[in-house]
């Protein structure tokens, strides 16, 4: 259960909620709601070139396209690093728009020396040619878990930070050239550097070249599952495992060791002898298939995890990105149209940004930073914001603001 959340540009509300709930406290609400419609439609037909331009580009990069022809090996080196380096800027502008943070350099390597509870697992960053991490709120989740001093028999409450929404953007570096690096920092020879990373790089599938970028969205990530979320994890096996398997593991193949040297020093034949060394055989097996057992287990683990907070991934992910750019746009005009219009003439910015930020807290109990200025902003581009010589700010009616934005979205119908 998630007890706390901190939201930074985030507005929690639906856009639906939020034209509802403006339209009854205007004098008109017919033609408020009119006006948010075209808004809406507008920011939609505006979404909709911009996805059919990011699936353009991403195509010769998607791991999961099925469009024969549409390689990146078709490309020049020099082509496909700058179309690379557009996609993914444009990737990153996206998810500013969505209102999602970058999580630093240093932030990051805090989350991944967290140590993920239930297995333990290595990722090697330098793998990685594109590496970026952003999130959208942060939370506190509430569990219940047995605790060992009272012998696993009550539960006490642990409490972990997790990452509301999560955007993970990587693309591994090319074979050959992770390979090389190998080479000077592991004294290794470029066959077993090479195997070494496709070995390393098993859940990409069939994707270790590194000709693609991975898309991955999540949610509800507690910071100490960071690790687990890279396609190049490396399970090893925790500390306790390991004195469980030494005690068990050991004592089993020394007393097999002793019982199989005592029974073939009493064998009478060759038959008992082969029976002794076929039971030791038998004990070294199960020590061996424990271990097996024990990967399975971890892997398994990861695996669950993963099914509840995986939410999208690669082209889908990318479109539920843009899906929430519009959303978080649409929201933003609408609110800063609608306190400009309730206050007919505005001169302190700061009192209109204080004003929308106490509105979303009074109705979903969270405090965040309006972007005020983006909003201003996207009012100017539609052409129903005006400022007067002594600074002013001011809207258009709704009745010309909807011929505004109904003449913006033919324009917009009309382009190929």
């Amino acid at each position: 259960m998630t007890v706390e959340s901190v939201f930074k540009h985030f507005i929690p509300i639906s856009t639906q909620d939020i034209i509802q709930d403006l339209s009854t406290q205007v004098d008109d609400p017919a033609n408020f709601e009119r006006l948010c419609r075209l808004i809406t439609t507008l920011y939609h037909l505006r979404t909709h070139q911009l996805a059919q331009n990011i699936k353009n580009d991403y195509l010769p990069y998607s791991p999961d396209t099925d469009i024969i022809g549409i390689t990146p090996s078709s490309l020049t080196p020099e082509k496909k690093t700058a179309d690379c380096e557009m996609l993914i800027e444009r990737v990153k502008h996206i998810l500013q728009q969505a209102n999602y943070q970058h999580l630093s350099d240093a932030a990051l390597q805090d989350a991944l020396a967290q140590k993920c509870d239930g297995v333990e697992v290595h990722i090697d960053l330098h793998d990685f040619e594109y590496l970026a991490v952003y999130y959208r709120g942060r939370g506190l989740k509430t569990e219940q878990q047995r605790d060992w001093r009272s012998f696993f028999l009550k539960f006490k409450s642990v409490t972990t930070p997790t990452f509301r929404r999560l955007f993970l953007l990587i693309k591994p570096k090319p074979i050959d050239q992770r390979a090389r690096e190998l080479m000077v920092q592991k004294n290794l020879s470029f066959e077993k550097a090479e195997k070494y990373i496709i070995k390393s790089r098993t859940l990409l599938g069939g994707e270790a070249e590194g000709e693609h970028i991975h898309f991955k969205l999540f949610k509800d990530i507690p910071c100490s599952d960071l690790e687990i979320l890279f396609p190049n994890i490396q399970v090893k096996m925790r500390s306790w495992d390991k004195i469980k398997l030494s005690i068990t593991g050991g004592g089993g193949t020394i007393g097999g060791i002793v019982a199989t040297i005592t029974k073939i020093s009493a064998a009478t034949n060759m038959i008992g002898a082969i029976i002794a060394i076929g039971g030791f055989a038998g004990v070294l097996w199960r020590q061996v298939t424990t271990i097996f057992a024990l990967h399975t287990q971890y892997l398994a683990t990861l695996a669950k995890r993963l099914y509840f907070h995986n939410l999208d991934n690669n082209m889908g992910a990318i479109m539920h990105l843009i899906e929430m750019a519009e959303a978080e746009e649409r929201k933003e005009t609408i609110l800063a149209y609608y306190f400009l219009h309730q206050s007919n003439a505005v001169h302190d910015l700061k009192q209109l940004d204080q004003a929308i930020e106490a509105y979303i807290q009074a109705r979903c109990g969270l405090a965040i930073d309006f972007e005020l200025s983006d909003a201003l902003a996207k009012l100017k581009a539609l052409a129903v914001l005006t400022e007067n010589a002594e600074g002013q700010l001011t809207v258009i009616p709704p009745e010309q603001a909807q011929n505004l934005l109904l003449a913006a979205c033919e324009s917009l119908l009309d382009t190929p």
